[in-house]
């Protein structure tokens, strides 16, 4: 598996000297919060994909940033398509505007709030291919509830990211390797403590 390195929504010199301690340590996929300034987080992007990395290993984190999605699609589409997601862009569960966006900006929406238990498959059925999950052992309420949502999306056909929750700890940690190890063909980032 590869650990995604997240990179926040720090000034562009703190940007990319953490980018530069990423890269030094071999990572190859990342994560990049975003922050709705569009020369921001144009630079961000431009930083990363300048030391090669693949637009394919890239994603963004929204953090639920914009009010509509109309607002979320001008945005994502200034940024010339250079990443492969986008984590959460409008509120929480609005999976119709995330529907939108993933269709007008042709990338995949990353359901991390918006999913966290089996009976929110039924919300992903208008565009089976343009979600990826992103589940966290704390949030799923479990690790026998997250492998349970790992083989419905399995089946499915729904990646997954076993991510992670900020500060959380090295047995939660431990406990999403056995998320991941039964996400094998799902798998497509890992975060860790």
């Amino acid at each position: 598996f590869r650990y995604t390195a997240v990179l926040g929504d720090s000034e562009l010199a703190v940007f990319k000297q953490q980018l530069e301690r990423y890269r030094a340590m071999g990572f190859s996929d990342y994560k990049i919060k975003v922050s709705g300034n569009l020369n921001r987080d144009k630079e961000k992007l431009e930083a990363v994909l300048a030391t090669g990395i693949s637009p394919n290993r890239i994603r963004l984190d929204a953090n639920n940033l914009w009010k509509q999605s109309t607002e979320a699609i001008q945005h994502l589409k200034q940024l010339n398509e250079t990443f492969h997601a986008v984590e959460e862009p409008i509120a929480a569960s609005d999976y119709t505007g995330m529907s939108d966006i993933a269709r007008s900006s042709n990338v995949r929406i990353v359901l991390d709030e918006s999913f966290s238990r089996l009976e929110h498959f039924e919300n992903l059925q208008p565009l089976p291919g343009s979600w990826i999950l992103n589940l966290r052992v704390s949030k799923m309420g479990g690790l026998l509830r997250s492998l349970a949502i790992v083989d419905r999306a399995r089946d499915a056909r729904v990646p997954v990211i076993v991510g992670a929750q900020v500060g959380e700890t090295s047995l939660l940690t431990r406990a999403a390797l056995t998320i991941a190890s039964q996400s094998r063909g799902l798998l497509v980032g890992q975060e860790g403590a």
